[in-house]
């Protein structure tokens, strides 16, 4: 009967022991759902420069978006329309700053009426030069035609050569830039290198 007891006593011993080991390995634990941080970047920059055909026989312009003009029989005083313009197809979240680079304007020739909502950026005198457009871009459509006339001088004699006014346009967004970078100075520097001209900013 001792023998009996012993053994109980031992068995609930090793029962106790078998418990406590077991309580001093269940970890107080938490664990939560998956929590998720989507990131998706903004719709790029797109730009495109146009301007409507030329008809030579009413001198007026047609409804087609074209790239390039000729104009023949050029006289002094003659207006000839001409309507350069950018279309802004897609707008990042922080808007665009447009520009347009004019080249090849001869002053003792020809004169553009250059629209107010384009504002000259560069330092050197005359029509040539870097415009940009006057406020941040932030949707799509067409903007103001950067001129919509030239006008020729009131020339005595004929003109040896009447040069070809060329334009290219560029897009950057308005904001987000680093370091020293800035809408104006990264525009001079494509721009520049575009029309592979020196230009300067005023």
């Amino acid at each position: 009967m001792k023998k009996k007891n012993i053994l109980v006593m031992t068995l609930s011993l090793a029962l106790v022991t078998v418990v406590a080991i077991g309580a001093t390995l269940a970890y107080f634990v938490s664990t939560t759902e998956k929590v998720e941080n989507a990131f998706s970047a903004s719709d790029g920059l797109s730009i495109d420069l146009n301007e409507h055909n030329y008809i030579q026989a009413s001198n007026t312009l047609g409804t087609t978006e074209v790239k390039a003009n000729t104009y023949q029989d050029i006289y002094p005083n003659k207006i000839v329309p001409k309507d350069p313009f950018v279309s802004v197809d897609t707008v990042p979240v922080t808007g665009a700053d447009i520009y347009v680079i004019i080249t090849g304007v001869d002053d003792n020739l020809m004169s553009l009426d250059i629209d107010s909502s384009w504002v000259k950026i560069t330092a050197q005198t005359g029509t040539n030069g870097i415009y940009k457009y006057s406020s941040s871009v932030t949707g799509a459509g067409d903007l103001p035609s950067v001129f919509e006339n030239v006008t020729f001088a009131n020339y005595s004699q004929k003109p040896a050569n009447i040069p070809s006014i060329s334009l290219y346009a560029y897009g950057i967004q308005s904001s987000g830039m680093t370091g020293t970078d800035t809408t104006d100075g990264l525009a001079l520097v494509a721009l520049n290198g575009k029309a592979s001209t020196n230009f300067t900013l005023a």
